[in-house]
């Protein structure tokens, strides 16, 4: 019993100690070091908030896109740029330089902004997702068809980059009421039902855009704008 006790009062005691150096060896805070900003909050960032993305964007622009990028790369986090480089050419052959000024061909980048206007009139009631496309265009030939599945690119619509090599003028200006045009007039044949498949199609953002132009009554570059 006697060595029972010893033997505990041993283990506590070295518990003590053990717990007495690790206090004493702990690291002190960095009080320099940045706290990561609150994003559950839009606001507007401080000057440390901004520096603090500032150079997590740096960071990663130079790691991911490396020493030839060519290109213009702008970030923003709640209404304030944090990030803007200009880097490269803009013409190869006369070696002009990308400026701020620039302008760029920006493709299918236009999806996302598209996407982001149709969300927004959606968190305005001016619009549901389950709306059927034939409220917007009542001649278009495919039913079934909601404004969701023209997000999620699972519409089943063919894709007038394919469908319009035939018939439409080689030097014809196909804008986005053209494409339409030609949808309600030719008919060209689905690529499969609606909902059913993910389909990448730029068919679905041409009408988009055509939905937001018909619910603001202005053009899609003016409204963006």
């Amino acid at each position: 019993m006697k060595a029972a006790f010893i033997l505990l009062s041993s283990i506590v005691l070295c518990s003590s100690c053990g717990a007495k150096r690790n206090n004493n060896n702990k690291v002190p805070a960095d009080n320099n070091k940045p706290i990561k900003p609150d994003t559950s909050i839009f606001k507007p960032l401080s000057a440390e908030e901004k520096q603090y993305y500032h150079d997590k964007v740096e960071a990663a622009y130079h790691k991911i896109l490396g020493p030839y990028f060519n290109g213009e790369i702008l970030v923003a986090k709640n209404g304030q740029i944090v990030f803007e480089d200009y880097k490269g050419y803009a013409n190869f052959r006369t070696k002009s330089p990308l400026t701020p000024h620039t302008a760029l061909h920006l493709a299918s980048t236009t999806k996302t902004f598209t996407g982001m206007a149709i969300l927004h009139l959606w968190e305005q009631g001016k619009i549901s997702l389950d709306d059927n496309i034939q409220k917007y265009f009542p001649q278009l030939p495919y039913p079934g068809i909601t404004v969701r599945m023209l997000l999620s690119h699972r519409s089943g619509l063919p894709n007038y980059l394919n469908f319009m090599e035939k018939g439409f003028p080689r030097k014809g200006h196909a804008t986005n009421q053209a494409v339409i045009d030609f949808m309600i007039r030719n008919k060209p044949p689905r690529t499969a039902l609606p909902g059913r498949a993910f389909q990448y199609c730029n068919t679905n953002f041409v009408l988009l855009a055509s939905i937001l132009e018909t619910i603001k009554h202005e053009t899609y570059p003016k409204y963006m704008k």
